[in-house]
């Protein structure tokens, strides 16, 4: 997330290219997300943010879907900056399976793992407790 972001600088002419013409402030648009990318991937080694942080990534790779189709519509060379991008056949064949990718890997380990772990910890500590008093204590003796 943290290489994509700092992308969003690097060729940053291209990627105001790829937003749609109904949506003002493109450059400030392409600063902004480059900036949240960079925030989202720090958030996602912080575990106490990992599982809100994956969902908002999951929102934002949905949203960006729509910028590569219409950089695809228009052949935008990202790296570029020019009209001689790829057609609408890699939309389909490349940069769809590569954006699916991110997201299932979010899903996981991002928001499922992490409440599947939370729940553990929880039944866990609720063992110990339970442990604890002697009527449950007897049980595991």
């Amino acid at each position: 997330m943290v290489f994509t972001g700092v992308i969003h600088f690097k060729y940053q002419k291209g990627m105001v290219m790829m937003i749609p013409e109904i949506i003002p402030a493109k450059m400030f648009l392409v600063h902004f997300t480059g900036i949240l990318e960079i925030t989202a991937g720090i958030g996602l080694m912080i575990p106490a943010l990992r599982e809100s942080t994956a969902f908002l990534l999951l929102l934002f790779f949905i949203v960006i879907f729509f910028a590569n189709i219409n950089s695809s519509k228009k052949h935008i060379h990202l790296f570029k900056a020019d009209f001689t991008g790829q057609e609408m056949a890699y939309l389909y064949k490349e940069r769809l399976p590569m954006q699916i990718m991110p997201i299932a890997w979010l899903w996981f380990f991002g928001i499922y793992f992490g409440s599947y772990q939370r729940r553990n910890t929880f039944n866990f500590l609720l063992l110990l407790f339970q442990l604890r008093r002697p009527e449950y204590a007897a049980r595991f003796a």
